[in-house]
């Protein structure tokens, strides 16, 4: 019989969010290696009690609707410690981005039971949205998490060079966000635009992380007919709400939510992609799925200089030092001039294939 290892966390499965993304990928990686994987993610759609079977066999639970569930779930984790119970051969669990609270009583709980516990880290963020005692829970937990998360957990699964660094004394396992090229999302047939040029913007600007605004003003410096910047993620009055002194050129499509599948065929469909963040702690803790995905995708990509994604980037890749207005007006006009757009196929890049960690998981987990 195989080993079991089960994954819990705050993830939307199948692939609703980044999170699920990475833990799906990651799964795949530890399958690979012959061990069964359960997944136990949460529902951000629907209330119910226990746990939920989705189509895939994956699991869910709802996430916590006001401060007594959500210090319930935090302290007493039952449906965790019920899957752990049901499967019985479980070797290791994996924590995704849980409190130090939850990771600290599942440290106790389970090495009664002989059970590693894992914690896979992505973030040091002191930012929620909820009620005033959850924003204060977060940012003391952030400090807890940061400085002695690894003190705690069994291992440590991180996302960046940074928190490498950090936990270096746990021995932590590097993995930033992973795909699987081989899966459909990433070899849909698309079209371009011959005669234009395309930037494209996904996802949603939580927490003040991304700096939209400074896409859509830069874009507007651009001296060029034949482009266009497609956003993903925010519908054009949601961006008004947010950014009401933001000028914005007809030339901009703002396309609102789209399945990830959708997103990625956007991206895919377009001839560079472009996203801003500024280099502060959050962002160099953590890793952008952002660049994972568009670099993937094998089109041209504009970012800020955060976290590792210059030990990835190649001749394609334009790092740019900060988000100035002007400066990112000018690399994208560079990236235009210098372009001759076509409609062929580009080759996807497999530097984040989760193919290329197998070994490395491997060599972790013995």
């Amino acid at each position: 019989m195989k080993d079991t290892i089960v994954y819990y966390g705050g993830f939307a499965l199948p692939d609703k969010n980044a999170a699920a993304n990475r833990v799906v990928s990651n799964g795949k990686i530890f399958k690979a290696l012959g061990y069964n994987v359960v997944f136990l993610g949460a529902d951000y759609d629907e209330s119910f009690n226990g746990i939920k079977t989705l189509e895939n066999g994956m699991l869910c639970e709802a996430h916590p609707s006001g401060s007594v569930q959500w210090l319930k779930q935090i302290v007493f984790f039952k449906n965790l410690k019920q899957l752990v119970k049901t499967q019985g051969d479980v070797r290791l669990v994996i924590l995704y981005n849980v409190s130090f609270v939850t990771l600290s009583l599942a440290k106790l709980f389970f090495k009664k039971h002989g059970i590693g516990v894992c914690y896979d880290c992505t973030e040091w963020t002191k930012f929620t949205d909820g009620s005033v005692l959850k924003k204060a829970f977060k940012y003391i937990d952030e400090f807890f998490v940061r400085h002695f998360a690894h003190c705690v957990a069994d291992s440590m699964i991180v996302i960046s060079h940074t928190m490498e660094k950090a936990y270096k004394s746990k021995g932590p396992l590097l993995l930033p966000p992973l795909v699987d090229v081989e899966n459909p999302i990433w070899n849909q047939a698309v079209s371009r635009e011959k005669e234009k040029f395309v930037f494209c913007f996904a996802g949603f600007p939580d927490g003040n992380k991304d700096y939209i605004n400074s896409i859509v003003e830069a874009f507007d410096l651009i001296n060029a007919d034949n482009i266009s910047l497609n956003i993903v993620g925010i519908t054009e009055n949601e961006f008004n709400q947010m950014y009401p002194d933001c000028q914005i050129s007809d030339k901009i499509k703002f396309m609102g939510r789209l399945t990830h599948n959708e997103a990625i065929k956007q991206i895919l469909s377009c001839d560079c992609y472009i996203f801003l963040r500024p280099s502060d702690r959050r962002n160099n803790a953590g890793f952008p799925t952002k660049f994972a995905e568009s670099y993937t995708c094998g089109v041209k990509i504009i970012t800020t200089d955060v976290s590792d994604v210059k030990d990835y980037a190649d001749e394609d890749c334009f790092i740019i030092d900060s988000a100035d207005i002007e400066a990112v007006g000018k690399v994208m006009q560079n990236v235009v001039n210098g372009t001759i757009t076509d409609n062929g196929i580009r080759p996807l890049r497999e530097s984040f294939d989760y193919r290329k960690y197998i070994t490395k998981a491997q060599q972790w987990l013995k």
